[in-house]
């Protein structure tokens, strides 16, 4: 079974993934088809043999039914060890590359970096890559256009990849996920995940926790970028920016206004460090 699900895979990678796909999931704020928003992994940057958990956040359109699943490989390009070349190798993968089974439907999973990812080509690092499919069809016609897509047209199948930095056990972890500490309203902090209001007009602000941000080789702490997403109303800005020196006073206002949305809906904010780490809140609205 697990072979007849993962060669015609293999084929659809190599037909459908192309350079656009990587870390940063860009797209329009509003959420109007199934999207994928980001993959947060635990532990953005590894050691050998280290256990790793991907979340994968997914948005979906209001009222929205269709039938969808997703698969995940875990890909080793090999001997490559820069970010460019190994990328391009889990672009186009082989039976060797891949080095799990198919995990299907899932939006966390458990991942063990193989204790050997490094040593069996002499490496101090190097990247591995989670293959996302996103199919929007049951699993058969999923398997069966995979096999026999002659273009990259069909708007039901998607695929993006998530690196996974793994580093030398004598080399130190420098790269962790960004924390969003609050989320404010009209100034006031967000407790909890849901939202009751009767107002049109909202000003929101994300605060990145001042612990999180890391240094970079160069010695100056990262940026963060935080984008905003709602299956219904409109942000101003589909993102907001976050320095290690910015205080709550500099921090920027995202206005978002409901319009006519009636009935419930989501805001999707998600914050990134650029260098693989996310974070993330999802908030239920519910319009009085």
């Amino acid at each position: 079974m697990i072979k007849k699900i993962l060669l015609p895979l293999l084929l659809f990678i190599a037909i459908i993934v192309h350079p656009s796909c990587n870390d940063d999931m860009s797209g329009p704020s509003f959420i109007d088809k199934l999207k994928l928003l980001a993959i947060k992994l635990d532990k953005p940057q590894v050691h050998p043999g280290d256990e790793v958990k991907a979340s994968i956040l997914l948005a979906k359109p209001q009222d929205y039914s269709e039938e969808f699943h997703s698969v995940i490989l875990l890909c080793d390009p090999g001997a490559e060890s820069g970010s460019g070349n190994s990328f391009f190798n889990c672009m186009n993968p082989n039976k060797e590359n891949i080095i799990s089974t198919p995990i299907i439907d899932k939006e966390e999973i458990d991942i063990e970096v193989p204790s050997d990812t490094l040593s069996k080509y002499d490496l101090k690092e190097k990247y591995l890559y989670l293959i996302y499919i996103l199919c929007e069809s049951d699993i058969n016609t999923c398997m069966v256009n995979a096999s026999s897509r002659k273009n990259e047209n069909d708007s039901t199948l998607k695929v993006s990849l998530k690196r996974i930095h793994v580093v030398n056990n004598d080399m130190e972890i420098t790269n962790n996920n960004p924390i969003i500490k609050n989320v404010y309203l009209n100034n006031q902090i967000i407790n909890g995940d849901t939202l009751v209001f009767d107002t049109k007009e909202l000003d929101f602000i994300v605060e990145i926790d001042k612990s999180s941000f890391d240094k970079k080789s160069d010695g100056k702490y990262e940026d963060m970028v935080v984008t905003w997403y709602s299956s219904r109303g409109e942000f101003d800005l589909f993102y907001t920016n976050e320095e290690f020196k910015d205080d709550f006073n500099s921090l920027d206002i995202n206005e978002f206004n409901t319009k006519d949305s009636t009935g419930d809906y989501q805001l999707y904010i998600v914050a990134s460090d650029k260098r693989g780490g996310f974070d993330w809140r999802v908030i239920n609205i519910k319009e009085e």
